[in-house]
């Protein structure tokens, strides 16, 4: 039943990105259809995240961001799907990429780099950078509970050039264990996603709310000794994204204690507010409410809380 599911979705996938993209937006308008006015997908959950943003919003405009959010949700879902036949020289014709220069400088210190980004149409994409750039691309990602998904999505990954090594016993750990440490990487980490124990987490405020963060693109940057990178993804028009590469931190150790989180926080945020149609909005981002006795600021580390 397992290889069925995946041999089912990998056909579908197939035939759906050998379509051609005028094609493939017919089939993304009708996935707009259905999610923004047929069954109203999540759309109370995206109205009440950016009204929490952007308090100084009308309902209107909020309501006007909530609907191009969706169509760009719609495109992005296709886009995915697209990614698993498009060729490279065919995606680079879709893809601007601005300060590719940094990434020349990094190399030049016999440095690796991490490079840090949000969930912004389309992050999928990024992984075109993979060709690009002078470091092997590495991966770090929580295994999949769905087979047939985790065995597709491992195969994209690859197709890119990139090694993946699961998340399980700790990261630089599965660096060792990946026998890549005498490599120079460029470790791909989108460190907005929503931490699973808010006790352990990093609190601070963006977009106007107290927020938890991962403190993993520090904690790794500072023992690593290598610099960080933020890729902004701009929407330019359907189907073409720009990717703009901006100097995060260049040398970790010198930065105070949960700067770097700051920084990522703060390019993130200012990312947002530019084309705040453009990012994940649909999840729960702020489910989880900060425990009583953790401080906004505060490194969980330095200061650890009790489960009880």
């Amino acid at each position: 039943m397992k290889n069925f599911t995946y041999y089912l979705l990998k056909g579908v996938y197939f035939f759906i990105g050998l379509q051609p993209f005028w094609l493939n937006y017919l089939l993304s308008d009708l996935i707009f259809l259905l999610a923004y006015h047929g069954i109203g997908y999540r759309k109370k959950i995206v109205f009440n995240n950016l009204k929490n943003s952007f308090p100084e919003k009308s309902d209107q405009e909020l309501k006007q961001i909530r609907r191009k959010f969706y169509r760009y949700f719609s495109d992005f879902l296709i886009e995915t799907v697209k990614f698993r036949v498009i060729s490279e020289k065919k995606l680079s014709r879709h893809i601007t990429i601005k300060n590719m220069e940094l990434f020349e400088k990094i190399a030049a210190t016999g440095k690796s780099v991490i490079v840090t980004a949000g969930h912004q149409f389309n992050w999928e994409w990024i992984l075109y950078l993979t060709k690009l750039i002078p470091f092997q691309a590495v991966g770090i990602y929580a295994p999949l509970e769905n087979q047939s998904f985790e065995r597709m999505q491992f195969e994209t990954r690859h197709r890119w050039d990139m090694i993946l090594v699961p998340r399980k016993n700790g990261v630089l750990k599965a660096i060792d264990e990946a026998g890549i440490t005498h490599l120079k990487i460029g470790m791909l980490l989108f460190a907005d996603q929503i931490p699973s124990n808010p006790r352990k987490s990093y609190w601070t405020m963006f977009l106007n709310q107290e927020t938890e963060f991962y403190i993993g693109a520090e904690r790794l940057s500072r023992e690593l000794d290598c610099p960080l990178v933020f890729v902004e993804m701009i929407k330019e028009k359907r189907g073409h994204y720009c990717y703009e590469v901006h100097d995060l931190c260049h040398d970790p150790k010198t930065a105070n204690d949960m700067e770097i989180i700051e920084m990522y926080k703060n390019h993130l945020e200012a990312a947002i507010r530019r084309h705040p149609e453009n990012w994940l909005w649909s999840h729960r981002r702020w489910k989880h409410q900060r425990p009583e006795k953790r401080n906004l600021y505060e490194n969980p580390y330095l200061h650890p809380i009790s489960e009880s």
